[in-house]
């Protein structure tokens, strides 16, 4: 049920079911280390991955001068 909430709050219709399959393994994750540290580093790795997708996916013209 949290991972459905968790995949809900994003609000982001074509992103729910992969951030409640995340939420899911951040779940599983947190159950079998019981380390919250963990799932941090891997919700951060999983954003951090997003980001430079859509970073590499945008054309020069749209991507920002930085």
């Amino acid at each position: 049920m949290t991972s459905f909430l968790f995949a809900a709050i994003h609000a982001n219709l074509s992103a729910f079911l992969p951030l409640a399959i995340l939420a899911l393994a951040l779940a599983i994750l947190y159950e079998k280390t019981n380390n919250l540290l963990a799932c941090i580093t891997a919700h951060s790795v999983f954003n951090a991955a997003n980001v430079l997708l859509l970073y590499l996916t945008q054309s020069p013209v749209t991507r920002p001068p930085y």
